[in-house]
């Protein structure tokens, strides 16, 4: 499956005119954060997970490196202290956790040998290992993965396959569950390259995510194909049932200053589609550039530069959808983290939060250098974010703000 080449074919919409210029001193969101909780108190843990539950009940989980795999979570506006989370399944590695709305709570994670596998459990019994249901492998020779849960609770998951063994060829996979997990379809090949053999879980990338307009469901997945200096989009207009030939987004070209583009991701809401991806060189500096698409990816705006004016590459973009129907585009750069609103039109100017970029803890008044985020909505407006220290006390921290209004 090969790709079409996006570039020479772009159509300029209106959706983008008179995007705002993002003046490089930001602006500071007036809703300020809580006080940081450290959830694991070891001086050992690093690597969390975490979800909201369909109960509106915080699990997280991490790994502790001394004491193995820990267990927190949130419930009545109270942390539990941490315990053991003893599955043998995933014992050695920290899945990755999303919750669906019948109250199961889903891990997924990539075992020794690149399997990729499966378990899940009901939410309230999380840390009785006995209640997690047998393990399923979903694939073998995976190296990376994502996995989206849409608004009825289906279950959608992209992985990066870097083997040629058995019956299918290295490439970009595609699964789904509509049952809770209880049977998962046959895997869709969305693209595949002999390029993808070579791919290992440091510089593989990629992303699924859904949307819904009306009767149309949607599943949009992107990628890095870094051994060619590639990143491309694939897109299914009937709910994962199939997916359209993969289109290039972008790739090495003088003509067009384009050098080495990579870490691309999607955020959609409706038949609105925003791609963000970096060009240039992760470690010294690079641009960020962005395509938007207010009609379920069948045209696309003129690709066009985003934070001009900040210096250094920008790390670790999230999208976080908001029930408002606008984007809330997560970057940070030199560890600051900034949040920009996408209305469909326009980008906001950016927001620095200090809350979440670096804090100090209170018990032993050294600088917490907040890392490895993971931003969780509950209900409409609560915007927790649960991540690690990397700098002296190797924790697990969580603080939250409300998203009470994107107008300003």
């Amino acid at each position: 499956m090969g790709y079409k080449i996006l570039f020479p074919f772009l159509i300029a919409t209106v959706l983008l005119m008179g995007v705002m210029h993002l003046n490089a001193t930001a602006q500071t969101g007036e809703e300020t954060w809580t006080q940081p909780i450290n959830l694991s108190n070891s001086g050992a843990a690093k690597f969390p997970a975490a979800t909201v539950d369909a109960n509106g009940v915080i699990q997280v989980i991490w790994m502790d490196s001394i004491a193995g795999l820990q267990y927190a979570r949130y419930l009545n506006n109270q942390w539990s202290s941490p315990r053991s989370l003893d599955v043998l399944a995933f014992r050695r590695t920290v899945p990755r956790l999303v919750s669906t709305k019948s109250g199961y709570v889903h891990a997924f994670w990539i075992d020794e040998r690149n399997n990729l596998l499966y378990s899940k459990v009901v939410g309230q019994y999380m840390g009785d290992v006995r209640s997690w249901s047998a393990v399923f492998k979903l694939d073998t020779g995976v190296v990376k993965f994502d996995v989206n849960v849409d608004n009825q609770g289906e279950m959608h998951l992209a992985y990066v396959r870097a083997s040629d063994e058995g019956n299918s060829p290295a490439g970009i996979y595609y699964r789904r569950s509509l049952d809770e997990g209880v049977h998962w379809w046959q895997p869709i090949g969305v693209f595949e390259s002999s390029y993808i053999r070579t791919l290992t879980t440091d510089n593989a990338s990629i992303q699924v995510t859904s949307a819904s307009s009306g009767d149309h469901r949607y599943v949009y997945i992107v990628w890095d194909n870094s051994v060619r200096k590639q990143v491309a989009f694939a897109r299914s207009i009937d709910n994962g049932g199939k997916f359209d030939p993969a289109v290039e987004i972008d790739r090495p070209d003088l003509s067009t200053n384009s050098i080495n583009p990579f870490h691309i991701r999607v955020g959609a809401m409706g038949d609105g589609i925003i791609l963000v991806w970096q060009n240039g060189d992760s470690d010294v500096v690079c641009n960020q550039y962005y395509l938007a698409s207010g009609d379920a990816g069948a045209t696309w705006s003129d690709p066009r530069p985003m934070l001009e004016n900040f210096s250094g590459c920008a790390k670790d973009n999230t999208f976080l959808p908001l029930t408002s129907g606008r984007l809330i585009l997560q970057t940070t750069y030199q560890s600051q983290v900034y949040f920009l609103a996408f209305d469909g039109k326009q980008w906001s100017e950016p927001q620095f939060q200090p809350g979440i970029s670096t804090f100090v803890d209170s018990a032993t008044s050294t600088s917490v250098s907040f890392d490895c985020r993971q931003p969780l909505m509950m209900g409409n407006d609560q915007l927790y974010e649960v991540g690690c220290d990397t700098g002296s006390s190797n924790d697990i921290w969580v603080t939250s703000r409300k998203l009470t209004s994107t107008d300003d």
